[in-house]
């Protein structure tokens, strides 16, 4: 939500991310800290949507490092989902872009602190539950 506010879709931030991170719980039905997998996606659509009216769409990502450059190439940064990963447990990132070698940058949480991280590595933790967003 970070990226899109900050490239011409400020509205879909407050300024008060505790708000805003309640907000994109309760569309995705997040409780004790955990989404259901199958209410992510469509959790993700209602709150980009909210003051967008389908602006936004959320589509399906196969998990391969040339997706994800794709997807970064395009302006369609997404989320990948990390099962049972050493560091991250069972927890979707976000993808924002991309080195050589196979390393790609990732964002946990809201905050804006570029991780760096090696696909080849984690390749064998990153579910098919991934996602890009982009605005129509």
């Amino acid at each position: 939500m970070y990226f899109w506010a900050h490239n011409g879709y400020p509205k879909l931030i407050t300024g008060n991310a505790d708000n805003d991170i309640a907000q994109l719980a309760k569309d995705m039905g997040t409780t004790v800290g955990a989404t259901p997998f199958l209410w992510y996606k469509n959790g993700l659509n209602q709150y980009t949507n909210r003051v967008y009216y389908g602006q936004f769409y959320t589509g399906d990502l196969v998990t391969s490092y040339d997706s994800i450059k794709n997807e970064i190439n395009n302006n369609r940064p997404g989320t990948v989902l990390y099962l049972l990963h050493p560091y991250y447990g069972s927890h979707y990132v976000v993808f924002m872009g991309y080195t050589t070698n196979y390393w790609y940058v990732v964002h946990d949480g809201w905050n804006t602190n570029d991780v760096y991280r090696d696909f080849n590595y984690d390749k064998s933790y990153i579910s098919n539950l991934a996602y890009t967003i982009w605005g129509m």
